[in-house]
C-alpha cells in the first residue's frame, strides 16, 4: 500500500494537516476516552493554526512592502543611477 504523502509550507499549514489528521482518526474510534482526546488534540491543533495565521496576518500589515520597493527606495535608486 502506498501512503499519501502531504507536502506543507508554513506552521499554520501544518498545524491545519495534523487537525485533519487528528479529526480522521476520531472518526475511527468509538465514543470514548480516546475519541474524546483525539477530538481534543485536533482542536487544539486548529487553535494553533488560527493564532499562527493571525500572526501572519500581522506580520504583513506591520510591513506591507516587504520584498517590495517603496517610493522612497525607488528614489534613491533615480538618483544612485544618475
Amino acid at each position: 500500500m502506498i501512503g499519501r504523502v502531504t507536502v506543507v509550507t508554513s506552521a499554520e499549514e501544518l498545524y491545519r494537516q495534523l487537525a485533519r489528521d487528528f479529526h480522521f482518526m476520531a472518526r475511527s474510534l468509538p465514543s470514548g476516552e480516546n475519541r474524546s482526546a483525539y477530538l481534543n488534540a485536533a482542536e487544539e491543533w486548529e487553535r494553533r493554526a488560527d493564532q499562527e495565521g493571525g500572526a501572519l496576518a500581522l506580520k504583513k500589515l506591520e510591513h506591507p512592502t516587504r520584498g517590495f520597493p517603496t517610493p522612497a527606495k525607488l528614489d534613491v535608486a533615480k538618483v544612485s543611477a544618475k
